[in-house]
């Protein structure tokens, strides 16, 4: 009994992990961008052209171009940031494993039509959390 009861929950669990895979293959617009920066604070993009700012997830390949910007505290400037992806990909838990980059993205949120991820940019020490709509 209990060994049919967990080869039962083996499968539920790769069934669920191939479920979660299907809900991202599309194309998805980024409604909104969240930075954190190293010491805590947090600031929201100004999207440049909302309609090319997509993430299309296809069975093996990832393509992303978005282009924001925002206005660190106590300061008169904006900076520009782009995200700019074009790999091969897989899942693993609540990871988006990219092939060709030193960086996962971290799946926040998923269902039918909504997508939230973020990665820390390690470069600019940035934790990026990217709010998508499945177009």
């Amino acid at each position: 009994m209990k060994v049919s009861i967990f080869i039962f929950s083996i499968f539920l669990l790769f069934s669920c992990s191939k479920q979660s895979e299907k809900k991202l293959v599309g194309t998805w617009v980024v409604e909104r961008v969240e930075i954190k920066d190293g010491a805590g604070f947090v600031y929201y993009d100004t999207l440049f052209e909302t309609n090319s700012n997509t993430v299309t997830f296809s069975q093996d390949s990832l393509h992303a171009l978005v282009c924001f910007q925002f206005t660190p505290l106590a300061s008169s400037f904006e900076v520009s940031d782009t995200l700019v992806l074009n790999s091969k990909w897989s899942k693993s838990s609540d990871l988006i494993v990219l092939s060709n980059k030193n960086y996962s993205l971290k799946l926040e949120l998923l269902s039918n039509n909504q997508l939230v991820f973020n990665y820390y940019d390690y470069s600019k020490y940035r934790l990026k959390t990217f709010f998508l709509r499945k177009i």
